[in-house]
């Protein structure tokens, strides 16, 4: 699967907390842009208080043109 994801996707952005995550992930799904996303294993017991998740977002290689952060 990680050759696969290297192949035909292209890490597009890092967000961390939800709140970034969704801000991105939105604009993404309003443009019509299929996107991946990978959240590396973190164990933090603050996550609840404060949430610094990272989260990789990933989209087409031939798509990242039309993808923009807003």
């Amino acid at each position: 699967m990680k050759l696969y994801l290297n192949q035909n996707w292209k890490l597009y952005y890092t967000a961390f907390g939800q709140e970034n995550y969704f801000k991105v992930v939105s604009q993404l799904q309003s443009d019509g842009i299929k996107y991946k996303v990978k959240v590396p294993l973190q164990f933090d017991r603050e996550r609840s208080f404060n949430d610094n998740t990272q989260y990789d977002i990933y989209v087409k290689k031939d798509e990242v043109h039309r993808a923009s952060i807003k």
